[in-house]
């Protein structure tokens, strides 16, 4: 027979539903219908992919190729940040902290940094021996009036 309460199978003639204790004593037989096993549906499972961790952005070989661009056109002292930036991108690439697919950009920043250091330090040479013919002409007018 079924329990009206909790609607599990109990056998015939318990006084108490072992299930959820429900009192079966009063419960007439004609009511209790004759019910079917239901069998659930089977989905069928499918293989999950072990999750994927998200590597970082290698911010690091970005900052160091925008430095290295910039230092280098402009002669500045941003090749140095450049140089910095680009071996700690390197390094967080190849240590698996970064995305390896940039790794190119930190590699050019380092170069483009490198030059920048040399362009600048060409440029300090150039205006402190006097051979810059338009540096002379800039100082020429301003003490000239």
């Amino acid at each position: 027979m079924i329990c009206p309460y909790c609607r599990n199978e109990v056998n015939d003639g318990v006084k108490f539903c072992p299930s959820c204790g429900g009192d079966l004593t009063n419960v007439p037989q004609a009511e209790q219908p004759v019910q079917q096993p239901v069998q659930q549906p089977v989905q069928p499972q499918m293989a999950q992919a072990a999750p994927v961790a998200a590597q970082q952005k290698n911010g690091k070989a970005v900052a160091a190729f925008v430095c290295g661009i910039i230092g280098a056109l402009c002669c500045t002292y941003l090749g140095i940040p450049a140089i910095v930036c680009g071996i700690l991108g390197i390094l967080d690439a190849k240590n698996g902290k970064a995305d390896k697919k940039n790794v190119w950009m930190a590699y050019a920043g380092l170069i483009l940094g490198i030059i920048a250091i040399i362009l600048m330090i060409v440029n300090i040479a150039t205006m402190a021996s006097g051979t810059n013919s338009t540096y002379n002409d800039i100082m020429d007018a301003i003490n000239n009036g």
